[in-house]
């Protein structure tokens, strides 16, 4: 299965994060494997938090605009 340029975001978003550093070189892996479990191709093992909740809506939310004050 390819993986889309938003799934590439966010699995860099998670290999970019404290939890994939503690991981060391093997944040890149880390974060696929979450994905892959994110997504159901594997099995969610117990005690499994999903990471890309978080991310999921993040991405997906509106960016927020400021109202600027007209000066007089």
């Amino acid at each position: 299965m390819a993986i889309t340029k938003e799934a590439e975001k966010l699995i860099s978003q998670l290999e970019n994060s404290p939890e994939g550093r503690k991981h060391g070189r093997d944040a890149r892996a880390y974060a696929v494997d979450n994905w892959k479990i994110h997504t159901g191709e594997w099995e969610k093992p117990d005690g499994w938090k999903d990471p890309y909740a978080k991310l999921d809506k993040t991405a997906k939310a509106k960016p927020k605009t400021t109202k600027t004050k007209a000066k007089k």
